[in-house]
């Protein structure tokens, strides 16, 4: 279980988790947002090209989505959550980013 708190950026969102992982393509994403903001979930494969992509617009609430990759080859993943919740001096767009290990 990856469990996360307190992302620079994501100051709203609370209890990250994602599992399992490594994983055989199947895992799950958690997640708590306690105030309004506009969200995108991106996962990415070795060489950068986009497989999954969802935009959560104007939400808060608890989140659980079951993402399946069992249709594509095992390696490493890379999962970019975005977030329109800027810092000051920060870019607009705050990215979060963790690798997804198929095997």
């Amino acid at each position: 279980v990856s469990g996360i708190k307190n992302l620079q950026g994501f100051e709203n969102l609370e209890g990250l988790q994602i599992y399992p992982n490594p994983n055989t393509g199947e895992f799950i994403i958690e997640m708590h947002v306690s105030k309004v903001m506009d969200l995108e979930i991106k996962l990415l494969n070795a060489i950068g090209q986009v497989i999954y992509e969802e935009k959560l617009n104007g939400f808060a609430g608890s989140y659980h989505k079951e993402i399946d990759l069992s249709a594509y080859p095992a390696g490493v993943y890379n999962l970019q959550l975005l977030s329109s919740e800027g810092i000051i001096n920060k870019p607009p767009h705050q990215i979060y980013s963790k690798n997804i290990i198929i095997y």
